[in-house]
């Protein structure tokens, strides 16, 4: 299910992950068996997620299942979801996979006119955009099973963050990095074709860097007010330093630069290049995306490959279940593409 929530300023959320881990907990106690899962919930008192493992053994899940289900819900979408770039946009168009859109290249016009005179009518420019696939980012963490014996309250925010880690991150990289082109298999960075620009890493060149980008992405009819700065937390932290009233409302969890919303991502740090770093002016506006829902499974009786880049070929296979591990599979299904032409632009700042 697709929806756009309004976000605030990035705050610390001390319950954050506590679901998620609950229902890790009660999944992995269980050998991923939902009826042994929904015993393990009740006994620990958590009613939400008995209430969560009750409905997926009997039919689908869905938002309509009542508030226990939701916060369930919306747990795993504060911590997966919400923590990327695309997540904490406000203002993208959020759309259906496999639909395609229409969207206005040019807008009417209007006029005053003298009394009696006919009124004008002007043309509305509309083009299509290819449909948005269900493109699919798929994790693995691999945990001890002492580490669920310890103590879930004491474990949670590890946990949660530990099986959710590797998607947001890989959604992050492909969805900023400018050297990502799109594939039959994943979406292209945003700023694929978007204009480049170069700048010292110092206050001045980075105010001059901010100026390029405001005038290439409001040379299209881009509505300034939807945009967002993003960048990584690094470069966030630099600004705050900065003895500068310009960046004064920047902080390492994002802020405000310019009177615009400050996006932080660790992804922001361009490949191969450490002391690169990446600016980044995205009109939300024009991003068109589609964002599935998390969704989490666990093992602890598989054979995996222990690998960053398994291989399709057969390969040294490790068992979950004669090292005591459990593997938590995380996976989002995402696509996303520019709906206007210099909807975004990036600077290099070195």
């Amino acid at each position: 299910m697709l929806y756009n929530t309004q976000r605030k300023a990035p705050h610390l959320n001390v319950t954050r992950g506590l679901q998620v881990a609950r229902l890790a907990y009660a999944l992995a106690k269980s050998r991923g068996d939902f009826m042994g899962a929904e015993a393990v919930a009740r006994a620990k008192g958590w009613t939400d997620t008995a209430d969560y493992v009750t409905k997926a053994a009997s039919g689908p899940v869905d938002r309509t299942d009542g508030v226990g289900l939701i916060s369930v819900f919306n747990d795993l979408d504060d911590v997966l979801r919400a923590g990327t770039i695309l997540g904490r946009m406000t203002n993208a168009r959020l759309l259906p996979f496999q639909t395609r859109a229409i969207v206005g290249t040019q807008g009417s016009s209007a006029g005053f006119i003298a009394e009696g005179a006919p009124a004008p009518v002007s043309e509305i420019n509309l083009t299509a955009i290819d449909a948005l696939q269900p493109l699919k980012a798929v994790g693995m963490a691999v945990v001890s099973s002492e580490l669920l014996e310890v103590g879930i309250q004491g474990t949670q925010a590890f946990l949660a963050n530990d099986i959710t880690a590797g998607v947001r991150l890989a959604l992050d990289r492909v969805f900023i990095d400018p050297v990502n082109v799109r594939s039959a298999i994943s979406p292209g960075s945003i700023l694929q074709d978007a204009t480049r620009f170069d700048a010292a890493k110092t206050a001045a060149g980075i105010k001059g860097a901010i100026r390029s980008l405001v005038a290439a992405v409001t040379s299209s009819d881009n509505d300034l007010a939807t945009c967002a700065w993003v960048m990584s937390p690094k470069l966030a932290t630099f600004l705050s330093t900065e003895d500068d009233e310009a960046f004064k409302g920047v902080t390492a969890l994002g802020g405000f630069l310019c009177g615009l919303p400050v996006i932080v991502s660790t992804a922001c740090s361009l490949a191969g290049s450490p002391s690169e770093e990446l600016l980044a002016l995205i009109s939300q506006d024009a991003v068109a995306a589609a964002l599935s829902d998390g969704e989490l499974s666990m093992s602890d009786a598989a054979a995996i490959q222990l690998s960053t880049t398994p291989a399709n070929a057969a390969g040294p296979l490790v068992s979950l279940w004669q090292n005591n591990l459990v593997g938590f599979k995380t996976q989002v299904f995402a696509d996303w593409r520019l709906r206007r032409s210099n909807g975004a632009a990036y600077a290099v700042l070195n």
